[in-house]
Order: structure tokens, then C-alpha cells, then sequence
């Protein structure tokens, strides 16, 4: 449905239309570090992708909302803007082929999610959103979003949702378990905030190996962490004959009837 669109540079026109961020705005995030785009030289004019669009779309509606500091949209955009990420073109195909509204659960700062609301209350079941997370959350309805960035189109389009009815939802709920217990274990341990870095062995998209590293404070007694059989791994740094650094790496290996 995007097609060559996405391959297209828009104007600040465009962003005034689709995410409702006037031209004197536009040169306030642009000050702050806020608004992402290209630019031909100092005085050349800003031109935006589709993606960018859509993420500056969002992060008006969440500070026009929630009253959000500019500096706390940076991280939103950095999820929305990493390479290899097409939250757009991800919300217009769920609306598209399955009639539902697309939801953005984020604390702004580690966990972003966007998916249908049956994906949410999956994800509160789970145990994702638990106590253990002391976060607050910002919940947003992005269908009307994507349709904003779609009317800038050369051929706008709108899409409708038609609510939820047993066939939608046994498709969405198929989908969301194709992503497989595996996957939920590497989603668990990405929210894990005594962790200090994770590496997830994903050929083919199906999670093989976690492996995750820790650092210890330096005064845990060394004969305690060695008796720890949860890590492979423990490097001891010491820097003038005191430890300066330890560093903890454990390894899961999703075995073959997990990742199914």
C-alpha cells in the first residue's frame, strides 16, 4: 500500500498536515535536537521520509496528550527510527489486512510496543507489564495517526477499523503465538534493568541462544560469585591491586521444543 512512498521525501508542508506540527514548531524541535530530516546545506530545505513523518506524528500526539518534555521524545524516536524498523508500514498492514486499531504501549524510555490490543492484553498476561516494572506507561490508539500520515499521500488512503469479531481475533492471537515462547523469554530478559548487555541469536527470526552479561558491584566477595553456577563466564578486572570491574556472562540455549 506504500509502495514508492516510502522511498519519497516530503516537505514541512507535509508534516504540518500529517502530524500537526506548525512550521515555528518545526524550528523549536529543530533547536531541541527533536525533529529529525535531511537538509541539502545550512539554508537548503528540510525534507522528511515517511518514517520520520510518522514518528514526529506520534510524538506530538503523546506531548500534546501527556504534556511530555521534548528531550524525553528522543528515545521514542530512536525505537521509531533504528535501522531495519518500519513501525508505519507494520500499523498499516494489521489495519489493512485485519480491520483493528493499532495501540503504542511505551514508558518512554526501555519498553516499546505496538500491536493490536489483543497483543497488549497477551503481553499483560504474560507478566510484561507487571509490578516488577515500576514504570508508567503512555497507552495510545495510533490508528488515527496513521491515517493523518496517509492523507499526505498521492493517493490518500483511509483505514477503518471494524472491531474485533472471533475470526479477527483467532488470527491475531495466531500471530501473536508465532512468535513463540522463545521469543517471550528474550522479551522478559530485555526488561531485566540489572542487566547490563544482551545478545539473542536469532537466525532465520527464531530465537536460538540469550546470552546475557551482569556487573557485580566490586565489593561482592569474589569466592560468592565463583560459587554462582548461573554464569559460563567471570572476568575480574583489578586496576592498582583493587578490583575495578566484574563482569558476569550467562548463556541460555532455546532448545528446539521451546523455539517451536
Amino acid at each position: 500500500m506504500l509502495g514508492e512512498s516510502q522511498a519519497r521525501m516530503f516537505s514541512s508542508r507535509d508534516v504540518e498536515q500529517a502530524a500537526r506540527l506548525s512550521l515555528p514548531q518545526q524550528n523549536r524541535w529543530d533547536v531541541r535536537g527533536v525533529l529529525p530530516h535531511a537538509r541539502s546545506g545550512e539554508a537548503g530545505w528540510r525534507r522528511f521520509c515517511l518514517r520520520e513523518i510518522f514518528a514526529l506524528a506520534i510524538c506530538v500526539e503523546i506531548r500534546r496528550r501527556f504534556k511530555v518534555p521534548l528531550e524525553r521524545l528522543k528515545l521514542l524516536q530512536y525505537h521509531m527510527l533504528c535501522e531495519g524498523a518500519d513501525h508505519l508500514k507494520a500499523a498499516v498492514d494489521q489495519m489493512a489486512s485485519l480491520g483493528v486499531d493499532v495501540w503504542l504501549l511505551t514508558d518512554l524510555e526501555d519498553t516499546f510496543v505496538m500491536g493490536s490490543e489483543a497483543k497488549l492484553q497477551d503481553l499483560w498476561r504474560l507478566g510484561f507489564l507487571g509490578a516488577h516494572n515500576p514504570s508508567g506507561f503512555v497507552l495510545l490508539n495510533v490508528s488515527p495517526v496513521v491515517n493523518r500520515v496517509l492523507s499526505c499521500l498521492k493517493d490518500p488512503v483511509a483505514l477503518r477499523a471494524h472491531g474485533y469479531d472471533d475470526e479477527t481475533v483467532a488470527k491475531i492471537r495466531s500471530l501473536v503465538a508465532s512468535e513463540s515462547p522463545a521469543k517471550a523469554e528474550a522479551l522478559q530478559t530485555m526488561r531485566n534493568r540489572d542487566l547490563a548487555e544482551i545478545e539473542v541469536t536469532a537466525p532465520n527470526g527464531r530465537v536460538e541462544t540469550i546470552r546475557t552479561t551482569s556487573r557485580p558491584d566490586t565489593s561482592t566477595w569474589l569466592e560468592e560469585l565463583v560459587a554462582n553456577r548461573d554464569h559460563s563466564s567471570l572476568t575480574v578486572i583489578k586496576k592498582n591491586g583493587e578490583v575495578a570491574r566484574i563482569t558476569q556472562e550467562s548463556g541460555l540455549t532455546v532448545n528446539s521444543e521451546l523455539s517451536t
